[in-house]
């Protein structure tokens, strides 16, 4: 006879972010066909707790991926590979970075978008920010995506750069405020999967 197996129990599988705060709202695909040649295909969601539960599924092996992640995340390329069998559900994953289990429970990961600022500043008094100057921001991030974003400083001379995904970029002064001189120097810009940014040659409190 064919066998059902209550594959994931509620809050069995969970989805976090890097930093380990539960996300809601993340859908994925349960996709394949089980030993027996049925085609399955379903879509489940975590709830407010970050939890997803999927029942009922009969014996075989299936692919899980994201099709739709938790605003201001990025989406989630890793496929998992669920396997249900008579002794029990095991889920793989081919980048041990987005997923771990426990006991009792199955986590996968979602990496935020991340942001930084940058601040203009008066050469003979770091404390004055300048408004006015434009930068460029572009490259190809960590995944592929090409990214070409500029942005104004403000009254405090700050200008912010968000959206972003990992990734190594390059910085460029594309006009200066009046009565001021455009940087000359393109600034590389690293950022990795958890946010830390560092710009060559600037210290944390800006330029």
């Amino acid at each position: 006879d064919k066998t059902h197996a209550n594959a994931l129990p509620d809050g069995y599988l969970l989805t976090k972010t890097l930093k380990l705060r539960y996300l809601a709202n993340s859908s994925y695909v349960l996709s394949g066909t089980s030993d027996y040649g049925t085609p399955i295909n379903m879509v489940v969601t975590s709830n407010k707790n970050g939890r997803m539960s999927i029942k009922n599924i009969e014996k075989g092996t299936y692919t899980l991926t994201e099709v739709s992640p938790t605003d201001g995340y990025i989406k989630n390329s890793v496929k998992y590979t669920v396997t249900v069998t008579d002794s029990g559900v095991s889920v793989t994953s081919d980048n041990a970075d987005y997923y771990y289990e426990t006991t009792d429970q199955k986590v996968l990961f979602n990496e935020p978008y991340h942001a930084f600022t940058i601040q203009k500043a008066s050469s003979t008094d770091s404390t004055i920010g300048v408004a006015g100057a434009e930068f460029l921001l572009s490259g190809v991030s960590d995944y592929g995506t090409e990214v070409s974003q500029t942005q104004t400083t403000g009254n405090t001379g700050i200008a912010t750069f968000d959206h972003l995904e990992a990734g190594n970029y390059l910085l460029t002064e594309t006009k200066a405020p009046e009565h001021y001189a455009l940087d000359p120097v393109s600034r590389v810009v690293s950022i990795n999967k958890y946010g830390t940014v560092k710009i060559d040659g600037l210290s944390k409190e800006g330029s």
